[in-house]
């Protein structure tokens, strides 16, 4: 059996149980009037199902005595250290068990806030409870919530073995409550307001990586040296360029067409239009070797 539950932050009923049971207006139910007040009016109808629970209940001298520690202690064990000419008599005068399971509800009118306790210990009451508790366990499970019934008071048959057919108390779920926090919020965590503010600055861009093109060959040293961010941004380059001279433009053209030929001696000099016909001349015909004046 379970103590009283109710909402999880535990103020409402925490403080109902403080010192007693029962508050506000003790209701009642029996199959033939139905639900009412002690003094025998009409309960209003529906109700908020604010929390119940099980509590151990004893009658003396016309009084009654709760246990509502959790666990709850075991009603045998109390009952056999009472003897039996303490135990109260039943309406046929039979003596009955001194302490019992009692299922006690907790409901309120929301039109007036009016607080009403139901706490029962018979059987058809048990039924009662056992329904509606089940009822709130699949729909807190269903919704991911604490909420609690808005119930319609009435009554529902079950068989006994001894009787037949009888009524019993039934309270029936019409729609389902979120009961307010202790704080006056409701129990689930509001979500947070969006807040607005100004554009975010945008991140910098990464450092585009240097390309290493498959034929190209990176040192270590020039690797490293271009992972390192910049201390000082590059100068831009003067414009126009400097102008290569023609000489060097003709020998870097060859160079590009010939690169064999470039890094060969200059040829010897050409043979003149004298040289080539003093060759054929014979050796007393040919001109001094100085030519001074032979022009």
């Amino acid at each position: 059996m379970n103590a009283i539950t109710g909402p999880p932050d535990g103020g409402m009923l925490a403080r109902l149980l403080t010192g007693q049971v029962t508050h506000g207006v003790i209701a009642r139910w029996s199959e033939t009037t139905g639900w009412t007040t002690r003094e025998g009016q009409p309960l209003p109808s529906p109700m908020l199902l604010l929390g119940f629970g099980t509590v151990l209940r004893r009658w003396k001298d016309k009084r009654p005595y709760y246990i509502t520690d959790s666990p709850l202690p075991d009603p045998e064990t109390l009952n056999s250290e009472i003897p039996i000419e303490e135990w109260e008599k039943n309406l046929n005068g039979d003596p009955t068990p001194p302490w019992k399971y009692c299922f006690v509800f907790y409901l309120v009118h929301e039109a007036t806030g009016r607080l009403h306790t139901f706490a029962h210990d018979t059987y058809g009451t048990l039924l009662c409870y056992e329904a509606i508790k089940e009822q709130c366990f699949v729909k807190q499970w269903l919704t991911g919530k604490f909420v609690m019934p808005m119930v319609q008071l009435g009554k529902a048959p079950w068989k006994s073995a001894t009787y037949g057919m009888q009524m019993r108390p039934h309270l029936e779920p019409i729609e389902w409550r979120e009961p307010p926090r202790a704080d006056g919020g409701n129990l689930a965590a509001p979500a947070p307001t969006p807040q607005l503010s100004g554009p975010t600055p945008a991140a910098a861009a990464p450092a585009p990586a240097i390309p290493v093109l498959p034929w190209e060959t990176i040192s270590e040293a020039t690797a490293e040296a271009a992972a390192k961010p910049a201390s000082a941004p590059k100068q831009a380059p003067t414009y126009p360029p400097k102008a290569s001279s023609t000489a060097a433009q003709a020998a870097a053209a060859i160079a590009a067409k010939a690169p064999l030929a470039a890094g060969m001696k200059a040829a010897a000099k050409p043979m003149t239009v004298a040289e080539s016909i003093a060759d054929e001349l014979p050796p007393h015909s040919a001109p001094p070797k100085d030519d001074k004046g032979w022009r």
